[in-house]
């Protein structure tokens, strides 16, 4: 009778464990869907703003680099008009906000819970940190390479969309590279993409979280917009540095293709070499300034404007 008794006990605390687990479970993907909804609608109000300089970094990239950033701007407005620069490729960009960035910064928290766990280290250490910021940049940018290629393309060469309606020009570019090269051209340049997405989470999240855990343990500031801007700066200032070099050849390996201008040779490896014989290792470097003038403000909107949708529109918390 005991041992019946003990057995009847212990399938109802079995029981009892499922049920608790199920709505653990279901209770974290919701979470995480809020935190990745709270990062799409941040990242897209942020990169539409500075869209222009967006366009204007890659524009710089493709270039010779003889141009300083004003008179490339100058240039651009007198060819082109001041449209040329604000509205190429804001579609995709909204697109890229709420697909490859929301996965990238809105994944981060649930990467770092689930990296926290898979290593038994707190989630507060520096390794925890990088891997969940390397984990849901390879992530997003693994899956959201072609949103990133058609961007690429709708703002290094407008006009080649100018006869579309905006509501459609994102789509058409999709339809465009594929009929040229297939669904795989839609996926060039993906290992820089990936690459790119990787180090730049690390470099931008890890830098982000650390910052504010540093300042609120030293009570310079407590938790709320003035923190979140000032460590939103340092960490944009740290990623854009640390990520320039790639992100260079990512915009080289997607750029369109030109009879006027030699291919670009296919692995990153290869198109890193080909940039650095060409051009020097500052080659590397080459619409750095521009880059860093968008970081600039885009992260003094983005990630304060997140941790304020996350805590008051979402109800999960700062990050």
């Amino acid at each position: 009778m005991c041992v019946q008794e003990a057995t009847t006990d212990g399938g109802q605390d079995a029981e009892v464990l499922e049920i608790l687990e199920y709505y653990q479970s279901t209770y974290e993907e919701r979470l995480a869907a809020r935190e990745i909804a709270a990062a799409g609608v941040g990242c897209a109000v942020a990169d539409s703003i500075f869209n222009s300089l967006e366009v204007l970094k890659v524009r710089a990239q493709l270039g010779s680099g003889a141009e300083s950033t004003l008179a490339l701007a100058r240039s651009i407005i007198r060819r082109e008009g001041i449209r040329a620069l604000a509205l190429p490729g804001l579609g995709a960009t909204q697109l890229r906000a709420m697909t490859y960035t929301a996965c990238r910064i809105g994944g981060y928290p649930e990467a770092k819970r689930r990296v926290a766990v898979a290593s038994g280290l707190g989630p507060e250490t520096l390794g925890v940190r990088v891997g969940a910021g390397m984990l849901s940049g390879a992530i997003g940018s693994a899956l959201f390479t072609p949103v990133d290629l058609v961007r690429v393309r709708l703002q290094s060469q407008p006009q080649q969309f100018a006869h579309t309606p905006p509501l459609w020009r994102t789509f058409s570019a999709f339809v465009l590279v594929a009929r040229q090269g297939g669904i795989s051209a839609l996926y060039r340049g993906a290992s820089a993409c990936v690459v790119r997405g990787t180090v730049l989470s690390a470099s931008q999240l890890s830098t982000y979280d650390a910052s504010k855990q540093v300042t609120k343990r030293a009570g310079l500031l407590r938790e709320g917009p003035a923190l979140h801007v000032c460590c939103s700066l340092l960490s944009g200032l740290v990623a854009q540095t640390v990520i320039q070099p790639v992100d260079t050849l990512k915009t080289l390996m997607m750029r369109p293709p030109s009879r006027g201008a030699p291919g670009t040779p296919g692995g990153l490896l290869a198109c890193a070499g080909a940039l650095v014989r060409e051009g020097g290792l500052s080659a590397l470097y080459r619409g750095y300034l521009p880059a860093l003038l968008r970081q600039g403000p885009v992260m003094l909107v983005q990630m304060p404007l997140i941790e304020q949708l996350r805590r008051r529109v979402f109800g999960v918390g700062y990050m």
